[in-house]
């Protein structure tokens, strides 16, 4: 969403032509990233840290969203963490960044994982969000567009927990959530390109803000573009809490200094 108005962005700063690919899921575009067939990417930074470290050389250009994630349910009586023990709870995939990120969010809010029942039925942000949009589950992790589409459908079905803000209330940071990749062979050619890119990102980002599509709430987008320079000690802040606590999602340890532009 925050790239959706980066081809206008790039041509009224010099009339660049970009190829945009969609995936609706991640790990879709993996194997595009192994062959080194693409110039930039938008990836789940614990992921990007993964295939960096599998020494797949794509380097963080620019943080674009500062955590996505909601707690999505059918009762407006939970408002805390603690509120969930003995529910269901559907994620889209164990060992994905939503699932992590709300076990970790769990355990800093004193929950034991026996308390809910966590709930990996429904694959995919579609499949989830599916499910939700038809009442098949009462509680689940969303992000948008998804919230919107389900809360369209489904009147029951409401946005409960930014855990983006309980991420920045218990860790004192907004979670470096999704990161802008450059391909590390053009970061080292063509630097002065690079820049160039995440400042039209910006703009991308700032106007779809301004009037997002498809009726999506603006209050549930945490967009902030920063280089990575500028982001270069959140970006291993936030690294270095799934290091110590789910290591394997980014390879076992943390990147080196070259991974962050």
């Amino acid at each position: 969403m925050a790239m959706a108005h980066l081809p206008d962005c790039l041509e009224r700063r010099g009339g660049v032509c970009v190829d945009i690919s969609s995936f609706d899921e991640p790990v879709k575009l993996r194997a595009q990233l192994m062959a080194g067939d693409v110039d930039f990417a938008v990836l789940p930074t614990t992921m990007s840290a993964l295939l960096y470290n599998n020494g797949i050389d794509y380097r963080i250009a620019a943080v674009i969203v500062w955590g996505s994630l909601f707690l999505c349910g059918n009762d407006v009586e939970v408002r805390t963490f603690r509120d969930l023990k003995g529910r269901r709870v559907s994620l889209m995939a164990a060992g994905t960044p939503p699932d992590l990120t709300f076990r970790h969010l769990m355990k800093r809010n004193g929950l034991p994982p026996e308390d809910v029942a966590l709930d990996y039925s429904f694959s995919g942000h579609t499949g989830l969000a599916d499910a939700a949009g038809d009442g098949l589950t009462d509680f689940c992790v969303l992000a948008e567009p998804y919230i919107s589409q389900v809360t369209a459908r489904n009147k029951a079905m409401l946005p409960l927990l930014d855990l983006s803000l309980e991420w920045n209330r218990v860790e004192g940071m907004m979670p470096a959530e999704t990161a802008f990749l450059c391909r590390g062979d053009l970061a080292v050619k063509f630097p002065s390109a690079v820049v160039e890119m995440v400042k039209a990102l910006k703009e991308s980002a700032c106007e779809e803000l301004r009037a997002p599509e498809g009726g999506v709430n603006a209050d549930h987008l945490h967009f902030d573009v920063a280089s990575g320079e500028d982001a270069g000690e959140r970006i291993f802040s936030y690294l270095k809490i799934f290091h110590e606590e789910f290591p394997a999602a980014i390879g076992g340890r943390l990147p080196d200094g070259d991974f962050v532009l």
